[in-house]
């Protein structure tokens, strides 16, 4: 049975295995467990707020009907994802993000991360891109 990494929660491995390859790579040793109740997601910082309530206000789901996060949290947790792998902040991702965007996109570098989860990844960093044009973050 496959699960989601739980460490990154974006990459699916056997319910068998500590953590998916992404995160063995990155050497990442801390494993959290999540088996038994779904993460919630609490924003951290005001720009975190302000892109969820950007993406909420642009039809993106905040909960399932079922009460648990949704796909905005979900691009939340994507973004910070790459801003770990890419060692930014929201202020520097704010700055760089084409860059970072083409990292991850069709062709990009880094595309195999931008694709997983049904391209969650490269999705969430599309929209945190008009968020930063729509709020003027830069």
């Amino acid at each position: 049975m496959l699960i989601k990494c739980p460490i990154c929660e974006l990459n699916f491995i056997d319910e068998n295995e500590e953590m998916c390859n992404v995160c063995k790579n990155k050497n990442i040793t801390k494993k959290k467990n999540y088996k038994f109740a779904p993460k919630i997601y609490k924003p951290k910082n005001e720009v975190e707020k302000e892109y969820l309530a950007f993406l909420e206000d642009n039809g993106y789901s905040m909960y399932t009907p079922s009460d648990l996060q949704s796909t905005a949290y979900s691009y939340l947790r994507a973004v910070n994802y790459v801003l770990y792998l890419e060692n930014l902040t929201w202020e520097l991702l704010a700055k760089k993000y084409n860059d970072i965007i083409i990292k991850y996109d069709i062709g990009g570098i880094n595309e195999i991360i931008g694709n997983k989860s049904h391209k969650t990844v490269i999705n969430a960093l599309k929209r945190f891109a008009e968020f930063v044009e729509h709020s003027k973050l830069m």
